[in-house]
């Protein structure tokens, strides 16, 4: 018998392409369609059976793919899937992306061939994950849970942080202190990323708050721009930068230009860092996400699919967000006179 692989291989098309293919969806020209099963009927293509996938992976054993183990965010994380897996009698492997989409892809493929019955992951990589892997994952019967701002080419189950939630509760905080003229920094926005900076930018659309300024954290020349922001006659009086790592350099920009945080402008950051945001100088008003909860809630939904015994389709696909947390700080206060 052939496999799906095998099929792309003959056909001289993708394997997204063969599945697509094998289950009558998707867009392609007839002929490519009727090639395919062609090829499949030749070569004796079965899909995987119940029975097989459970042979297969009857060691009760689940993946979990991870930018990183070190660090408090990723250890809470990984505490709640180990606690839930051990909970449920499943063993855990863990594996290591290091932000790079090359290594979520191997981790999968590995993953996949010792016979994980599903997979939480969390890539830490702005790079979607390919269709082709997600669907290869879906064939062979592995539930897959994606968390916080993992992107995939199509839609996958998906536990992460309510932006709109966190953008709101940001503007409101500044507002609340009298704060109108409200610059942002953050990333473009690439995959799931992008949703934060597009959920401040919404919040201050229905408070009626024109955004001030919008800089490219990723941009070639963002120190020149950040300086020039900071310099200007009629400069914002509140920052809100989108991640904790990011907002400690602009703090240091902006002292460093002998300005006053938060006297002379207000700074918050958005992205959980409670290792160092606390010893800032001054110390910084933040959002935190709640690791512990998203990998409870991921953990959950991958035994409920497991209960289940197949992948969900298009149609019952869930998407479960965590409220984050607001952190009042020395860095934000009343605008300047």
């Amino acid at each position: 018998m052939s496999t799906v692989r095998q099929l792309a291989r003959f056909a001289g098309v993708s394997t997204t392409t063969v599945i697509h293919a094998l289950r009558n969806t998707g867009r392609m020209r007839p002929e490519t369609r009727q090639r395919i099963l062609e090829l499949a009927a030749l070569y004796h293509y079965q899909p995987p059976s119940p029975s097989s996938t459970a042979v297969r992976t009857h060691t009760n054993l689940i993946g979990c793919v991870m930018t990183s183990i070190q660090g408090s965010p990723d250890s809470f994380y990984l505490a709640a899937i180990s606690a839930a897996a051990f909970a449920q009698a499943h063993h855990l492997a863990i594996l290591e992306t290091l932000g790079q989409l090359t290594h979520t892809l191997k981790a999968i493929q590995v993953l996949a061939d010792i016979g994980v019955k599903g997979i939480v992951i969390h890539s830490g990589h702005f790079d979607p994950i390919p269709p082709e892997a997600l669907l290869g994952l879906q064939s062979q019967g592995i539930v897959l849970v994606a968390t916080d701002v993992t992107p995939t080419a199509i839609p996958v189950d998906h536990v992460g942080l309510d932006e709109t939630a966190l953008g709101e509760m940001v503007v409101r905080y500044l507002m609340d202190l009298g704060h109108r003229h409200i610059a942002l920094i953050a990333h473009l926005g690439h995959g799931t990323v992008a949703g934060r900076p597009l959920a401040i930018k919404q919040a201050l659309q229905r408070h009626k708050i024109p955004l001030a300024q919008y800089l490219n954290w990723d941009a070639e020349a963002f120190g020149e721009s950040l300086t020039a922001l900071l310099t200007q006659p009629q400069r914002p009086t509140a920052l809100i930068v989108t991640g904790d790592n990011m907002a400690a350099f602009v703090m240091q920009v902006t002292r460093g230009l002998g300005l006053h945080i938060p006297r002379d402008i207000s700074i918050i950051g958005c992205g959980n860092g409670e290792e160092y945001a606390a010893f800032l100088m001054p110390p910084l008003t933040t959002l935190t996400i709640n690791y512990t909860d998203i990998g409870q809630r991921a953990a959950a939904l991958l035994f409920q699919r497991l209960a289940e015994g197949h992948p969900p389709d298009r149609q019952t696909i869930q998407q479960s967000n965590v409220q984050p947390t607001l952190i009042k700080r020395a860095s934000c206060g009343p605008p300047p006179r």
